[in-house]
């Protein structure tokens, strides 16, 4: 009796820690309200677990409805704004003292609603102040002694193409309430060349408008953030250029211009210039051909009056100009631009090293599918650098080639030049490489090699960790990722990413719970 005792104890301890370890893994999706508020200005918008017509997507795989908010969402609504159509599902109670009150939902079809004993009433169209108020009245003149409550239970969905340069392109599920950036965000967001200052917004009736999600998140122009109406298209561009700006400014930064943008028109975005900044000379240096020495660059000068006034209001920037304040409170920093994920203006400390300052601006920027400001380099081009340094006794410049291909593929230490404050860093010429991430032992960048397959980098990377799946790696070529046989070539610029094996903790934990229940089994019979 004791062994059948301990035999059903362990069955059924085995059985709860199975169970609990079943739990544990399963997925699970946080919630946060903040998730729901994809940008600020779009927190009327609700996603509806509707399916994607393209790609199988449904809006609920990218914010979980919920529906508390959804409700205050509905009630946070301007009825005097919101105009009902085809889809809008209203909520009609009607009561009288002493009897039991009766709820209706009635949706509304080609624009007409249809009410028990009352009949069809026409309300597309109308603001829904103005339906409400119509399907009350109807009540009222048939039944004067009912009391009638009406309100918007839920919102018509439409599909909407999101097309161009977005990470998931498709049709989206929307209701009237949610605005560009918001199905932006459903979309993906933007693939890294993607422009966010001339999004075009096509409506059914042949007309268009350009959006500037830019100027939506500098100065809070709702503008630029419309409501996305049904029948509508999106349509994201190439980014046309970005401008550098460094230096003694209040918020520098690599910024996306526009064609026909100005040095007047660029103040809204750097702010004008810190208190110890030179206002008497600010430079734009603009790389102006290739000679045989290297880039060639023209620079202008110009003061902060100039930029302000009329000659900032006529000179065009162009794509790659970098615009420079001299600011003499800024002693300790070094700038890096170019083919980095976070160019610009960096901190300085004694004994800071190129590699140190790669890693401080979040090291090169990829154009296959990473993310960050700058509009990246192909993934085959890890680029040299070239070092701007001047002599604060003399004021001479002197630039110094680095070898970025022996630094960061060969380790090579002599090239890891000491930096000075000031120092001013350039990315450039290519190198043909290959990018292995993932479970594998040490991943990075590997010379291209014709003759080698998928299998002979992954192995090159130290080879595949315990607990990867390497028979699922994945090959991400101009942007695109498929699933890759090891023994297929690969190109310059291709990425491999080694995938974990999602079986792999499973089959640890039955392994131990199969060893638990041998080990109870024997305790078993020794009783």
């Amino acid at each position: 009796m004791n062994c059948i005792s301990n035999r059903r104890i362990v069955v059924c301890v085995v059985g709860m820690l199975f169970t609990l370890l079943m739990l544990s893994m399963s997925p699970k999706r946080a919630y946060s309200e903040s998730t729901e508020y994809a940008r600020a200005g779009s927190d009327l918008s609700i996603y509806q677990a509707m399916p994607d017509m393209q790609s199988g997507r449904s809006a609920a795989d990218h914010v979980p409805m919920n529906i508390d908010f959804y409700n205050r969402m509905i009630s946070s609504i301007d009825p005097d704004r919101y105009v009902v159509d085809s889809g809008d599902v209203f909520s009609v109670l009607t009561w009288k003292p002493g009897l039991k009150s009766s709820e209706m939902l009635v949706t509304v079809d080609h624009g007409v609603i249809f009410l028990e004993m009352i009949g069809e009433l026409t309300v597309g169209g109308l603001t829904l102040t103005d339906t409400i108020a119509k399907i009350k009245a109807a009540y009222f003149e048939k039944f004067k002694q009912f009391n009638v409550r009406v309100k918007l239970s839920r919102m018509r969905t439409y599909e909407v193409l999101v097309a161009g340069q977005v990470k998931s392109p498709g049709y989206y599920q929307l209701n009237p309430l949610t605005r560009l950036s918001t199905i932006l965000d459903m979309a993906g967001g933007f693939n890294g060349v993607g422009s966010m200052r001339s999004i075009t917004v096509y409506d059914d009736n042949g007309g268009s408008r350009v959006c500037d999600l830019t100027l939506f998140d500098e100065e809070g122009d709702a503008e630029q953030n419309p409501y996305i109406l049904e029948n509508s298209r999106i349509i994201v561009p190439v980014v046309y250029g970005r401008v550098m700006v460094k230096g003694g400014f209040i918020k520098p930064g690599n910024y996306e211009i526009v064609d026909g943008e100005t040095l007047f028109s660029l103040i809204k975005y750097f702010k004008g210039l810190l208190p110890g900044a030179d206002k008497s000379e600010i430079q734009l240096i603009r790389h102006v051909a290739q000679g045989t020495s290297g880039p060639r660059f023209a620079t202008f000068v110009f003061s902060m009056e100039d930029i302000a006034g009329k000659i900032g209001k006529d000179f065009n920037v162009a794509p790659g100009d970098t615009l420079e304040a001299i600011d003499s409170s800024a002693n300790y920093t070094v700038s890096i631009m170019g083919a980095v994920k976070n160019p610009g203006t960096h901190s300085y400390v004694d004994g800071m090293r190129l590699s140190d300052l790669i890693r401080a601006a979040g090291g090169l920027q990829l154009k296959a599918g990473r993310a960050g400001d700058s509009p990246g380099v192909e993934m085959s081009s890890i680029r040299n650098a070239t070092l701007r340094r001047v002599s604060p006794e003399t004021g001479e410049s002197t630039e110094t080639v680095i070898d970025l291909n022996a630094l960061l593929i060969f380790h090579d230490g002599t090239q890891d030049i000491e930096l000075k404050a000031g120092d001013y860093i350039t990315v450039l010429v290519e190198t043909q490489v290959v990018y292995v991430d993932g479970m594998v032992q040490h991943g990075g960048f590997f010379p291209y090699d014709p003759d080698k397959s998928v299998k002979d980098y992954i192995y090159m990377a130290g080879g595949p960790k315990q607990e990867s799946d390497i028979g699922r790696s994945k090959l991400t070529r101009n942007g695109v990722t498929t699933y890759i046989s090891l023994s297929e070539n690969v190109l310059p610029g291709d990425s491999i990413n080694v995938p974990p094996d999602k079986s792999y903790n499973l089959s640890r934990y039955l392994g131990f719970l199969s060893n638990l229940y041998i080990v109870f089994q024997i305790i078993g019979k020794t009783n």
